[in-house]
């Protein structure tokens, strides 16, 4: 826990902010529930950019430290863990009445936004 903190602020994200999730990196996979690999934006205190791998997020869901939203028609969908048939956990829009799960339809993230886990 006291790793993925440090990587959280070396990242320059603060604990308890709301973070609009604007790319993402998809795995190559026919597997609809793992198929993200991470999620980044930009800050708006800033204006850098962020990048948190898929399990990064989920842990930073579920102990409280961020909430993610994605802005679609100028609502926000907030990101929920869920659980797949096989038990593994991944990220999803909330209900917001679209069909879609409307974290998939974000663009591909830029390279310059993904940062290797040796970091």
């Amino acid at each position: 826990m006291l790793r993925r903190e440090r990587e959280i602020n070396a990242e320059g994200v603060k604990a308890l902010g709301t973070f609009i999730v604007s790319c993402v990196n998809k795995r190559d996979s026919s597997d609809i529930y793992p198929c993200i690999q991470g999620i980044g934006g930009l800050r708006t205190d800033t204006g850098r950019r962020w990048y948190l791998s898929q399990e990064e997020a989920i842990a930073c869901v579920e102990d409280g430290i961020h909430e993610f939203v994605v802005v679609i028609g100028g609502r926000n969908a907030k990101l929920v863990v869920e659980s797949s048939p096989g038990g593994d956990l991944y990220l999803k829009t909330s209900a917001d009445g679209h069909g879609e799960n409307n974290l998939l339809l974000r663009p591909q993230c830029p390279v310059l936004e993904v940062r290797s886990d040796a970091a």
